[in-house]
């Protein structure tokens, strides 16, 4: 297949050196001149320190190797070191030997701090054990049975000294620890049980030690100082010390530090300073730690830990002090000393080592680097967030990747890293594409069953990566939850991911199109005019970058225009809003700029933008730079492991919503179901935003609430809002309209709105189920109570039976403040009852209730207008039959009613309807019709009463058995009216808003919820 553009990889990172910037101000286009200024990232020292490998330590200095340099001597006093180019075969405290110690040979001891050197013959029927000092080489003659014969201390002048005699029966088999003074050497008996002998250099004296213990506990590790003798296992808990020369010593049993953390082997390395033990576990992943503490445990007991990390060798010199080297971190990391009376000091600091690294990329103002290092180092995905000025922010580890990559060649270590502009950044494992969400966690996308996979290009959600061997591309989604988060499968070619669209090469010889990952549809053709098929695809906003190979035609497709735009072609080019860089391997190398912000039609312009070593081979692929294409610069790495973020001046494209997720519905009534009860927002920017306002208006247009805050993550918002107003109380329901406001350096604009549907929320006029919508009442002579409502086009119903025939139900607002509306209940009797609502339908028989006293057969309409006092509560409008008179009963903050104050006189009306709020003054109005068929308005005053009436029709309703201020219909927060006639249709009048109604709609056909009564 054709080139498919790697978006990035690196050398570099660490701390801002320098940085001018200045925010953009509001309403302006980003230019040259208010763009942030270059600013620079020092390499960091790498999360690993520098290797520092003890082998012996000698009365004046030390040998080591330092990651970096070869074996070397250092003095500890001056901190002078010199090439220890021959390395000793044999080492002792700051001693070391050549030689080969055949019988018959010779042994040279060298004083590796004076390099002083003394020779020592081996007698022929002798065979050298490995231990000496300056002044005695040791060596043993064996019987002819393989037995020993004799242990011999052989001086420089050839002076031969047997040693005291070792028990009979024993076998040698090796040195196990030796110090200027004598060494340990493990024999074994008959039975093949061992046994540790120690030997005096200066006396030839022996002793075996623990010769007390058990042969199961014997140690296999031993330490000296120079009066004890420490033995432990390595893979115990336990030491044991006695005194060194006595064969009857008793044995002191010591605790140490047992190690209980999955990255540590329970491998201990000990030595003496005196009557502490000196001990450290090693690593099991050594590459993923700087070690583990090293402690100071008194002999008999009681642990303190010396440092907090160290490594697992440790050197005692002929002082009996111990160096180790540790420390805290890379940036507290030394060889120490610590002596036999507790003391402790710093020998030399260890040098960091400046971290290597091998990918890069920037997206969205977040610049995401790999390091590897050399093997030692804890391979961690990085990132640095930049601020609106482009001041970058502390290093953060994100994610510790794996040791195998499969983005880069054969030979090369590093990691293509693509970033998504919603603050991931993917990079292939081999088998699958890995997005880190947390330095544990991350999205896996991959189709399974390949080994070869390779980012190609990512925006936002959606990540576009290929198989050679299936050949085959594939479209991820982080968002899609399946198995794979495959959405789309296609056959591998030139491909390119913006927002939603995945450009592709069309059927037609120099034409694309893009396929719709949404709405799964492919859009028409776009004729390149190119005449051949484009090896490479880029997408950013309305450009569309094309290459047909690397000595074909290049392109920029302006849709906006439906233009081409002519670009050079040849080398790594990255697209970007508004302008191309491209990679010129000639020469020293450097980055060029090709400007064409100002669409097709007008001037391009090319210019050197930055000098960039020609870096690796082409066929390496290892890019040590990328454009973000979400803010307009460019981020590159220079050849001392800084990173460069330099804006290009380009004018960018205005904030946009190029993908975007939102809910239509919540129900705040769904407590057990929190995602349910909170509307949800996901919107993929074009650019970062520097401050957003998301705002809900009401069907009225009303701001129910401004949202101003959220998730941000790179160019993506996530934003919530639970269904409350500003002040905590929650909104009626209904339908809401929403509007995204985005200020993305240049002013506030629009990006997304739409509308979602409130429910289980404050109940409005006549609604019983949450949804805003009112509902109608029914009441059959069979006793069943019924109660339908309008959703989605479609009617609903619940019901209750078992009532008795003489109830008469009334709907009403919330009088107990659950945010559901309850029901009036009079019972043939006149009793009153309040059933408590419970935003699901009919209240039943045996709902909780409370009586709202007796009495009230003498009224012969009850209704709730809405809220006539404005005191947030509903109230109760009646009308006296013996009088006409009419009556508020107010409702009470205790769920009932208040005394009724009268407030008109002989009405004499045939239809009086509680209408609710009509003219969207937020106080509850009433219609009356009179037997001339005209329908009147009373406004409610605010107070309790009414004003004078209003016309609203004449000649109206004759032919309407029942009307019904039924409330909210279309979700428009207007409330309406619902007509019932002779012939048992229903006919809908929608309010609007002003206190009158359009002309009537059939909304049913026939109705028969109504024999014993509708309300």
């Amino acid at each position: 297949m054709g080139v498919v553009h790697r978006r990035s990889t690196a050398v570099a990172a660490g701390a801002v050196l320098a940085l001018a910037g200045t925010l953009l101000p509001a309403g302006a286009p980003a230019s040259a001149a208010d763009q942030p200024a270059e600013s620079v990232i020092a390499a960091p020292n790498r999360s690993l320190p520098r290797s520092e490998v003890l082998y012996t330590a000698g009365t004046t200095g030390y040998l080591h190797v330092q990651e970096g340099k070869g074996r070397q001597w250092t003095d500890a006093a001056t901190g002078e070191s010199r090439a220890q180019t021959r390395l000793p075969s044999h080492l002792n405290t700051g001693l070391g030997t050549s030689g080969n110690g055949d019988p018959g040979g010779t042994i040279t001891v060298m004083d590796l701090g004076t390099t002083a050197a003394t020779t020592f013959g081996i007698p022929v029927g002798q065979g050298w054990v490995q231990a000496y000092n300056e002044s005695v080489v040791v060596t043993v003659e064996e019987s002819g049975d393989h037995r020993l014969a004799a242990l011999h201390l052989i001086s420089a002048d050839g002076t031969d000294r047997p040693a005291d005699a070792i028990p009979a029966g024993l076998m040698f088999r090796y040195m196990v620890a030796q110090d200027r003074d004598g060494a340990v050497f493990q024999f074994a008996d008959a039975d093949g049980q061992p046994h540790l002998i120690a030997l005096d250099y200066a006396t030839g004296a022996v002793s075996e030690v623990f010769a007390g213990l058990d042969r199961s506990e014997l140690p296999t590790s031993i330490a000296l100082s120079k009066d004890k003798v420490l033995g432990y296992k390595p893979s115990s808990a336990t030491a044991f010390t006695t005194e060194r020369g006595r064969t009857d010593a008793p044995v002191t049993r010591t605790s140490v530090p047992d190690p209980s953390n999955s990255t540590t082997t329970r491998n201990a390395t000990m030595a003496l300073a005196g009557d502490r033990i000196l001990v450290v576990h090693r690593e099991a992943v050594p590459t993923y730690s700087a070690g583990q503490k090293l402690w100071s445990v008194a002999i008999g007991g009681g642990a303190t830990e010396l440092l907090a990390r160290s490594d697992h060798r440790l050197a005692t010199a002929p002082d009996g002090s111990v160096l180790a080297v540790g420390g805290t971190g890379p940036g507290d990391w030394a060889v120490h000393r610590f002596t036999p009376d507790g003391g402790r000091s710093v020998v030399r600091e260890v040098p960091p080592v400046t971290a290597a690294v091998d990918g890069l990329s920037a997206a969205a103002g977040r610049i995401s680097t790999v390091a590897l290092g050399d093997g030692t180092d804890a391979r961690g995905l990085y990132t640095y967030d930049l601020d609106a000025a482009g001041r970058p922010g502390e290093r953060t580890l994100r994610y510790r990747v794996g040791d195998t990559y499969k983005d880069c060649a054969a030979g090369s270590s590093c990691v293509e890293l693509f970033g998504t502009g919603n603050g991931l950044t993917g990079y292939s494992s081999g088998s699958s594409v890995h997005l880190p969400i947390s330095t544990n966690s991350l999205h896996i996308l991959g189709p399974g069953g390949v080994s070869d996979v390779r980012v190609l290009d990512t925006s936002g959600r959606y990540t576009l990566f290929e198989s050679a061997s299936a050949k085959k591309l594939y479209v991820g989604d982080t968002e899609a939850h399946t198995a794979d988060d495959v959405v789309h499968t296609r056959a591998r070619g030139a491909a390119a991911l913006w927002g939603t669209r995945l450009w592709k090469p069309a059927t037609a010889t120099g034409s694309v199109n893009a396929y719709d990952l949404k709405s799964k549809k492919t859009l028409a053709d776009v004729k390149l005019g190119s005449g051949c098929v484009p090896q490479e695809l880029q997408a950013v906003g309305r450009w569309l970058y094309w290459n047909c190979g690397p000595a074909g035609k290049a392109g920029v497709w302006d849709s906006t225009a439906g233009k081409n735009i002519t670009v050079p072609s040849g080398g790594e080019t990255l697209l970007g809003d508004g302008f191309l860089v491209r990679h010129d391997r000639t020469g020293a190398g450097k980055l060029v700029l090709t400007d064409f912000h100002g669409g097709a039609g007008t001037s391009v312009t090319t210019r050197d933008f930055a000098d960039l070593p020609a870096g690796d081979k082409p066929s390496q692929r290892h890019v040590t730079w990328d454009v973000d294409r979400f803010t307009g610069t460019v981020v590159y790495a220079d050849a001392t492991q800084r990173i460069h973020v330099r804006p290009t001046g380009v004018p960018r494209t205005r904030v946009t919503n190029i993908e975007s997720t939102t809910d239509t519905f919540i129900n705040l009534g769904w407590d057990n179901d929190a995602e349910q009860n909170v509307w949800h927002g996901s919107v993929q920017l074009n650019r970062p935003a520097r401050a957003w306002k998301l705002t809900f208006k009401d069907a009225t247009g009303r701001t129910a609430r401004t949202v101003t805050t959220g998730g941000a993550e790179g160019a993506r918002l996530s934003l919530t809002w639970d269904g409350k107003r500003a002040d905590g109380s929650v909104v009626d329901g209904g339908r809401y309209t929403w509007a995204l406001d985005v200020d993305g350096g240049d002013g506030f604009r629009t990006v997304k709105s739409g509308t979602t549907d409130v429910e289980g929320a404050k109940t409005t006029h006549r609604d019983y189920n949450g949804d805003g919508i009112g509902e109608l009442f029914g009441f059959s002579s069979a006793g069943t109570l019924h109660v339908d409502g309008f959703h989605s086009g479609a009617m609903w119903s619940s019901s209750s039976s078992g009532w008795p025939a003489g109830n008469r139900f009334f709907p009403f607002g919330d009088l107990t403040g659950d945010r559901c509306n309850d029901v009036l209940v009079r019972t043939s009797s006149g009793t009153l009852y309040r059933y408590d609502g419970k935003c699901a339908g009919a209240v039943n028989k045996n709902s909780p209730h409370v009586s709202l006293g007796t009495g009230w057969s003498a009224y012969n309409y009850l209704s709730w207008a809405g809220d006539l006092t404005r005191d947030g509560r509903p109230d109760l409008l009646a009308r006296k039959t013996s009088t006409g008179d009419i009556y508020v009963f107010a409702g009470t903050a205790a769920g009932k009613l208040a005394a009724g104050k009268k407030i008109r006189s002989g009405w004499t009306y045939n239809q009086l309807l509680g209408a609710g709020d009509l003219n969207g003054d937020g106080i509850g109005d009433v219609l009356a019709r009179d037997k001339a068929g005209t329908l009147f308005r009373y406004d409610g005053a605010g107070n309790g009463t009414l004003k004078d009436r209003k016309t609203v029709f004449k000649n109206w309703g004759s032919a309407y058995r029942k009307v019904i201020g039924i409330g909210d219909l279309n979700h428009d927060g207007k409330n309406d009216l619902l007509s019932f006639d002779t012939s048992g249709r229903l006919w809908r009048n929608l309010g609007d808003g002003k206190g009158s109604f359009g002309g009537r709609t059939q909304v049913w056909d026939t109705y028969t919820n109504y024999a014993g009564g509708l309300s």
